[in-house]
């Protein structure tokens, strides 16, 4: 067993101890947390529908990534900082640009799948501002229902849907948390400053 983990969620520090070292990030999160959002759909990485973003110290910034909480282990949290989809908009705050655009441009299939497709989005555009109509369908790929997004309706590109419908903001909301020198910096391990 881990004898500590701390990490930022959603902006909040998290401190655990005596969590086994097989206890997947998607389990803690249903389960211990009550953050439902994140999906359980193979349970093997292949579907995207479990999919978060993970944040990490890397060359003097933030280094974003989605990654499959169905296979990510929550030890490997420790240091880093990790976005569900409940952290894209509050109640009576602004939707996030993805969400405002999957809705504006009527995307959303039954729901299920939506959570990863959105958090693999905010992760590029995090990650890559810039990112062509080929990363952004490369990355897409990974999620399992992605076939619905390829036909974008009213003939627009994924790119096109991400930025022109997206609200022109490809990052949302900052994570205040981790950036060097905020308010909870500390918290992370100091040698990864």
């Amino acid at each position: 067993m881990a004898d500590r983990i701390r990490f930022v969620l959603n902006d909040e520090p998290v401190e655990l101890s005596g969590v086994s070292p097989m206890t997947t990030l998607l389990d803690w999160l249903r389960d211990r947390r009550g953050l439902r959002g994140t999906k359980e759909g193979c349970a093997e990485g292949d579907c995207g529908a479990c999919t978060v973003v993970l944040a990490e110290l890397h060359g003097g910034g933030l280094r974003y990534r989605a990654v499959n909480a169905c296979i990510l282990f929550v030890p490997a949290l420790d240091g880093k900082a990790l976005l569900t989809v409940e952290s894209l908009s509050a109640p009576g705050e602004p939707l996030h640009p993805v969400q405002e655009a999957w809705i504006e441009v009527q995307v959303p299939q039954c729901g299920f799948c939506q959570n990863g497709q959105i958090m693999t989005a905010k992760a590029l555009l995090d990650r890559n501002p810039s990112a062509s109509e080929a990363e952004i369908r490369f990355q897409l790929a990974g999620n399992l229902k992605y076939g619905g997004l390829v036909e974008v309706p009213f003939g627009m590109t994924l790119r096109e849907l991400l930025y022109d419908f997206g609200g022109g903001s490809a990052s949302g909301r900052p994570l205040r948390a981790v950036q060097v020198g905020g308010p909870l910096g500390s918290y992370l391990p100091a040698a990864q400053f």
